[in-house]
């Protein structure tokens, strides 16, 4: 696919159009490489009483990798986001009955896009669009559901999100951004997808699991 544009100095331009969510995989799948690389180079001081601490001259280091890991995370969800978006604008023709709590509304593709959740894209639409099953119940649904959850806390930034006040910290993002490694982030994405194209996978779709099975066996070398 292509498209053309005007610059006011070049005139009018054509150039090709890149798959938004093979973009979205890319920008996910480098933040995640940066951030493993940032994590790679962070040290802690040891404590007989009270918890570990970095050491202040790698603190610098440590916010660097959460900003990369929040990039990947929001990233790896855009990926998915992306997708959805992009196969309910190539392959719904007309309206589509979609199941509401009062009933049921018909809506147009480009009201799908608009109104629907992601959920509702990927356990609705996609499943009918493929003749195929809803993920839900399957592990790469409750990781889905895990990344959109720290996806949520990194765009939203609540104050729990943000600071844990007299306890030990199990909910802020940051918390949440060391539990994980990066590369976990952008496979969510990649299985996830898998799920509904399994037969005809697309390229880039295919370029992003080798990608990621090879930094894998590089990383735990």
């Amino acid at each position: 696919m292509t498209t053309v544009t005007k610059d006011k100095v070049l005139g009018e331009l054509s150039f090709p159009m890149p798959s938004p969510a093979a973009l979205a995989f890319n920008l996910a799948f480098e933040s995640a490489r940066a951030a493993s690389a940032s994590r790679a180079r962070l040290t802690f001081i040891g404590s007989r009483r009270g918890p570990k601490k970095f050491e202040q001259e790698h603190v610098p280091t440590l916010f660097t990798y959460f900003e990369q890991m929040m990039s990947t995370v929001v990233f790896s969800f855009q990926c998915i986001e992306a997708y959805a978006n992009e196969e309910i604008a190539n392959y719904v023709k007309g309206p589509m009955e979609i199941p509401r709590k009062n009933g049921i509304e018909r809506l147009s593709p480009e009201e799908l896009e608009r109104k629907l959740t992601t959920e509702e894209k990927l356990t609705i639409v996609l499943p009918q669009l493929r003749s195929i099953r809803s993920p839900k119940g399957k592990a790469s649904w409750g990781h889905f559901r895990e990344l959109k959850d720290v996806r949520d806390s990194t765009v939203h930034l609540k104050s729990r999100d943000q600071y844990v006040r007299g306890k030990i910290d199990n909910e802020s993002v940051y918390h949440r951004l060391l539990r994980r490694r990066a590369y976990w982030y952008p496979t969510v994405a990649v299985q996830l997808i898998r799920h509904f194209c399994l037969k005809t996978p697309p390229r880039w779709l295919e370029a992003a699991g080798a990608r990621l099975r090879t930094w894998k066996d590089e990383w735990s070398t």
